[in-house]
């Protein structure tokens, strides 16, 4: 098979914390890279976000809508042009959207898409953010910024 066309996507994770006593928690996360996608495919990728609480710390970690949220999708544009639409997901099956319902509520999948709940332990704790983008008919190179509370 010949690739004449390519996208590339690329999704940055912004952290912010959800308290104002952000000595209780750490947070930081990989970026999220589709990579080269032929045109007409979809695709799949994974992001680490690692949460270091203090021990007994309940927390949860939410993910906005994203800069280029529309319509009730996430979106990665370059300028004004939307590329595809993705999800991001709390389970490698696809079933648990990830989003902050119940909190900031820019992305609520209509309350379904939470947070992920977790209590500290005073170490580091990892948790994987898994992402699907749909098929992309313009190449280019796309992009989208989603903000990581840690709320505690």
């Amino acid at each position: 098979m010949k690739t004449i066309l390519s996208t590339i996507f690329a999704l940055t994770l912004i952290l912010t914390f959800g308290s104002s006593t952000a000595s209780a928690a750490t947070v930081s996360a990989t970026g999220l890279t589709f990579g080269t996608i032929v045109v007409g495919n979809s695709g799949n990728a994974t992001a680490a976000i690692t949460v270091n609480a203090a021990s007994g710390t309940p927390y949860t970690v939410t993910l906005d809508a994203g800069t280029n949220y529309s319509s009730g999708v996430r979106n990665v544009k370059s300028g004004a042009t939307i590329g595809a639409s993705y999800h991001l997901y709390k389970d490698a099956a696809h079933t648990a959207e990830w989003g902050d319902a119940g909190f900031a509520n820019t992305y609520s999948g209509g309350g379904a898409a939470t947070g992920v709940a977790g209590t500290g332990s005073g170490a580091d704790q990892l948790l994987t953010v898994y992402a699907a983008i749909t098929a992309n008919t313009t190449p280019g190179a796309y992009n989208d910024s989603v903000t990581v509370t840690v709320n505690y």
